[in-house]
């Protein structure tokens, strides 16, 4: 999502047309994105949704088949243990071995757009930062394991998290599994983020969702449409308040609506509207610095994080 911006023509304009939603029925799905429970927030039927938004010709029903068959697989081979060590290691080995997922490592980040849904990844047995968390957490929603997003400056990885065992990591980009402690120590992670649960904090489905929403808004932008994207986005930040990924991009969005609005000669345009583009941009980048440090506003602090459920 980094590099979308980057792609841009400076000639779009600024209210692109939907896609798939008229916009009625787009308002509708977004509400209802919103308002779904965190235990009825289903990872890989939503995943689907979102991916049918981008590609409507999408048939999702052999991909939930295959799905369901690697989780009976994985069930096998974990021998029904309820402890997680086991279930991890059964789950890891699977996908990396006996499905042949091979992460990406030279384009871990998808900068080409080829593996950007769940289904590419499966029809490519490719996997990236955008799709391998997908993969594993759709797995484990179908076993009830309690597996979740976790993030790190520059870096992403799953964990077992089911108190009061001790959390088991999950490495998406090998099979080996990294402690805590080297995952810290490698990413720099500043300890006030870790207190403030930015980082390291296993995430509820509903912020990973948030995660999701946001790719499907970076794909919009690369397409042009940057209402479309904006409103993805924005809800983005409502389903993961404290994700500077999300913050970040909606601050970078907002300079690139004002840098736009300045080449249009419309008065409104320049004096009414650029004002609060730009106002915006400065207030995300902020938040997004704040977070960095390890600060939560006080706007987040009167919002309830789903993921508080988790600890």
């Amino acid at each position: 999502m980094n590099n979308w911006i980057h792609h841009l023509v400076i000639v779009l304009v600024l209210i692109a047309p939907l896609s798939l939603f008229a916009e009625e029925k787009y308002e509708t799905f977004l509400r209802r994105i919103l308002n779904i429970r965190e235990d009825k927030i289903d990872i890989c039927e939503l995943s689907f949704e979102l991916a049918k938004d981008a590609n409507p010709a999408l048939k999702k029903e052999k991909y939930l088949r295959r799905l369901d068959d690697m989780a009976e697989k994985i069930k096998f081979m974990s021998m029904n243990s309820t402890m997680p060590h086991n279930r991890v290691n059964a789950l890891v080995s699977y996908v990396h071995e006996i499905s042949e997922t091979k992460f990406s490592k030279d384009d871990p980040y998808d900068k080409t757009n080829a593996v950007r849904f769940l289904y590419q990844s499966l029809d490519s047995n490719v996997g990236t930062f955008k799709t391998m968390p997908t993969l594993y957490i759709c797995l484990a929603q179908k076993l009830s394991w309690p597996i979740y997003y976790t993030k790190l400056p520059g870096h992403v990885f799953l964990k077992y998290h089911a108190p009061p065992y001790r959390d088991t990591n999950i490495e998406l980009t090998s099979p080996v599994s990294y402690s805590d402690e080297k995952y810290i120590n490698e990413f720099t992670v500043p300890p006030k983020t870790i207190e403030a649960g930015v980082y390291m904090r296993p995430q509820a489905h509903r912020e990973y969702l948030g995660e999701l929403l946001a790719e499907l808004g970076a794909y919009w932008f690369s397409k042009g449409e940057l209402m479309q994207g904006m409103r993805y986005m924005e809800t983005a930040r409502e389903l993961s308040p404290s994700s500077v990924t999300i913050v970040e991009a909606l601050g970078d969005l907002y300079k690139l609506y004002f840098n736009i609005s300045q080449g249009d000669p419309s008065k409104y345009q320049k004096e009414v509207v650029a004002p609060e583009y730009l106002k915006r941009s400065k207030y995300y980048h902020g938040i997004g610095e704040q977070l960095k440090n390890g600060i939560i506003p006080k706007e987040l602090q009167k919002r309830a994080i789903a993921s508080e459920k988790l600890m």
